[in-house]
């Protein structure tokens, strides 16, 4: 994971499925986050 102005970045060993990518975009839009949607998967 990698935090770039704002985006987070998710590297992935193998391609994520939706509940995953959506764990993390949950977690991004959170308090933990920074409150914002802005995630993307790389694989």
């Amino acid at each position: 994971m990698h935090d770039h102005k704002g985006t987070l970045i998710v590297f992935w060993h193998a391609p994520p499925t939706s509940e995953e990518q959506d764990y993390f975009l949950r977690a991004w839009a959170s308090k933990v986050g920074d409150g914002s949607s802005l995630v993307e998967h790389e694989f």
